[in-house]
C-alpha cells in the first residue's frame, strides 16, 4: 500500500488552485496558477474556511492526477473540510 499523500489548495465553493505531493508543492502550484506570490498568506484553517476562502487540504491520488493532467470540469467533493476526492470515489472514501 502506498503511503504517499497528496494535497490541494482549495477555494471553497469555487475550485482547486493547485496540487502537490507535499503541502509546499501544492502551495507553489497554486501561486503559479493564480499568479499571486502572496497566496500563502491568504490560506485559512480548513475547519474555519467559508465560501471563497483558500485552504490547504489533503486530496485523493485520482483527483491529483486529473488536476495535473489539466482536465476540466472535474467533479469533486469536500469531506469535513479536510479531504477532497472525485465524486466517483466518494462511496469508497466514506466507507
Amino acid at each position: 500500500m502506498c503511503n504517499q499523500k497528496y494535497f490541494a489548495v482549495l477555494q471553497v465553493g469555487c475550485g482547486i488552485y493547485g496540487v502537490g505531493k507535499s503541502m509546499d508543492e501544492a502551495i507553489k502550484d497554486a501561486i503559479f496558477y493564480a499568479n499571486d506570490v502572496s497566496l500563502h498568506e491568504k490560506l485559512v484553517n480548513p475547519s474555519d474556511a467559508t465560501h471563497s476562502e483558500l485552504c490547504l487540504v489533503e486530496c485523493s491520488e485520482e483527483l491529483f492526477k486529473k488536476v495535473i493532467a489539466n482536465e476540466v470540469n472535474i467533479k469533486f467533493s469536500v469531506i469535513n473540510n479536510s479531504l477532497i476526492c472525485l465524486d466517483s470515489e466518494l462511496k469508497e472514501v466514506i466507507e
